[in-house]
């Protein structure tokens, strides 16, 4: 009986995913070489090229949420924030006016739109607060800019000042 619990105790211990084949990739790194869902455009780019996009979403959002900017109404306007990378964080106002500003320095929701950036899976979201709604997606702003490959040694130290958000009427 000891025998049969010991190798039960083992089994669970060892119970992790296996690929079905040693050549597949995972549906994770898979998706990251595909159009990320929260991604407003309908470009037609290569694999390599949506990576090149993807990390560049990524990049986007770490380099921008550290400073919390704040998304004032009334609505229905758009933001864009970005970095000069070619992609943008946008927060969008459309439903109604928002009475009070949203932050971008609140916690939950910097890691909801982390989330969000490093997975190409997740769409955009919705993010409901006292007295307002604001809908987060991205869009690219110089295709060209965006394809290209980001190395991580030619990224210049970024230098505290964020391009001007830019507000842009809903029509």
């Amino acid at each position: 009986m000891p025998s049969s619990v010991y190798s039960f105790a083992a089994r669970a211990r060892c119970m992790l995913p296996v690929p079905s084949s040693p050549t597949s990739t995972s549906s994770y790194l898979a998706s990251l070489y595909t159009k990320h869902a929260a991604l407003r455009e309908d470009s037609t780019l290569a694999p390599h090229e949506w990576f090149n996009v993807n990390r560049r979403i990524v990049r986007t959002v770490d380099t921008i949420l550290p400073y919390g900017p704040v998304i004032q109404g009334p609505g229905p306007k758009t933001y864009e924030l970005h970095a000069n990378l070619g992609v943008a964080l946008v927060a969008d106002i459309a439903i109604r006016p928002i009475r009070r500003p949203c932050s971008l320095s609140n916690a939950e929701l910097q890691n909801k739109i982390r989330q969000m950036a490093a997975d190409p899976r997740k769409p955009e979201f919705r993010h409901t607060y006292l007295n307002g709604r604001v809908w987060f997606s991205f869009c690219i702003l110089d295709l060209e800019l965006a394809r290209q490959s980001l190395e991580d040694d030619d990224f210049p130290t970024f230098g505290g000042n964020i391009s001007a958000i830019r507000e842009e009427d809903c029509e």
